[in-house]
């Protein structure tokens, strides 16, 4: 009985052996860092050890570690016979549209819905430019705790800017509703007589970064008297609310008052 399952082991040992071995799957790259202008090149070597024909689904995808580029995917279907080989190469030059960082490349065989082989290759893109994000302001107030896009006349304009870096350049145009424009500098404050819609063009400069374009729109209309009732009915609301809390609190306290007295005269 020893002898047998003994025998079955080894039996299976070999044949786990064998398809484990079934193929050779890997990943090499021309260089593991990369800067401006280089080229990237990916080559995954592919070699089917069976001794059938075989189809594979090969995929490849490229990430950068912090998810500020796009992922990369790539997906190439061959047919090998046995003991053939093939290289599959993916080529690229490092641009401006890429960020630095790490990047890992990652590829595997998808056979039935399952990953059968795989393998893993990092590199690293270094020289570029780097990123930054500028976010136009615009309110009524000026610490833009209320950030708006609409805007009375006679009312004054705050704008201003928030960057993911400091000690920018920013350079603002103003145009107006009639396609007049002007340079300005912000953060600034503003008064719009005329009506319509105005755009806002920025553009951010700072060296070592990409310069970034930004536009935004926002709109003046004329302050009518339904303005002017509103605001009345909105302080006269705010008056009325808090005589009525007024009340209430005395009347809270009348009733405490009362039920205080009751309880002493109900001891006596």
């Amino acid at each position: 009985m020893k002898k047998t399952i003994i025998i079955v082991l080894l039996v299976l040992n070999i044949l786990i052996t064998q398809y484990a071995s079934a193929h050779v799957f890997r990943i090499t790259s021309n260089k593991t860092t990369y800067t401006p202008e280089d080229e990237i090149i990916i080559k995954l070597e592919v070699k089917n050890t069976q001794t059938f024909k075989n189809k594979f689904d090969v995929y490849m995808r490229i990430t950068e570690e912090n998810s500020r580029s796009p992922p990369l995917f790539k997906y190439y279907p061959i047919t090998l016979l046995p003991d053939e080989s093939t290289n599959i190469t993916y080529r690229t030059n490092v641009s401006e549209y890429m960020v630095n960082g790490n990047y890992t490349v990652h590829a595997y065989i998808l056979e039935d819905g399952f990953i059968t082989y795989e393998d893993t290759k990092r590199f690293s893109i270094t020289g570029l430019p780097e990123i930054m994000d500028v976010e136009i302001l615009l309110s009524n107030k000026s610490d833009f705790s209320i950030l708006k896009d609409v805007f009375l006349t006679t009312q004054r304009i705050y704008i201003g800017y928030r960057a993911s870096t400091g000690g920018i350049n920013v350079r603002c145009t103003l145009t107006h509703p009639d396609n007049s424009s002007e340079d300005i500098i912000i953060p600034c404050s503003i008064i719009c007589n005329q009506t319509g819609l105005y755009s806002l063009d920025i553009t951010a400069e700072k060296q070592g970064y990409r310069n970034i374009t930004k536009t935004m729109q926002f709109a003046v209309i004329e302050k009518t008297i339904y303005h002017e009732e509103e605001a009345k009915l909105t302080e006269t609301h705010i008056i009325t609310h808090h005589i009525e809390i007024t009340i209430i609190i005395i009347m809270i306290i009348i009733i405490i008052i009362l039920i205080l007295s009751r309880k002493r005269s109900q001891m006596r």
